[in-house]
């Protein structure tokens, strides 16, 4: 049974070093809102949103901070990460009966959407080399540990 659980254990370790960074989309489509992006990583990986932001005229407000969502424990463990969505006025509603299909906008959903996949096809999938350490700087890992702190978790 021990040795089961080393071996699981090695495999699991063996995963984590496999992933270089945690791509969470969360939070999409309202048809009022903006789109924002949340870095947990080098300031290369905050700066590729940006440009892209840029050139596309998809305006995000990007920001390297913690977002309360699925990448955010992927990072705690040392993968960088980047968290798309879309903040509007109505995510209060988020997980009630309130939160109904007829606050998405298509075209909201289609904008984003054609963001995150031209940004992930540029520096993920067809680049000549992974471009982003994986690495998270200090500043943002002591974010991270105050964020579960604040939340009395154990950090992953």
């Amino acid at each position: 049974m021990r040795e089961a659980r080393k071996e699981k254990n090695k495999e699991a370790k063996t995963e984590l070093d496999k992933t270089l960074l945690a791509v969470n989309l969360d939070v999409h489509g309202a048809w009022i809102g903006t789109n924002a992006a949340s870095v947990l990583g080098t300031p290369l990986l905050t700066h590729s949103i940006k440009l892209l932001s840029k050139e596309t005229g998809t305006v995000y407000d990007v920001k390297e901070t913690v977002y309360s969502s699925d990448g955010t424990p992927l990072s705690a463990v040392g993968v960088p990460s980047a968290s798309f969505s879309r903040r509007s006025g109505i995510d209060i509603m988020m997980h009630s009966a309130e939160d109904i299909i007829e606050y998405i906008s298509p075209k909201a959903l289609g904008d984003q959407g054609r963001f995150i996949e031209t940004w992930m096809t540029r520096y993920v999938t067809e680049a000549a080399a992974f471009p982003f350490e994986k690495e998270i700087p200090e500043k943002l890992m002591k974010e991270i540990k105050e964020y579960y702190k604040n939340w009395h978790e154990p950090l992953p």
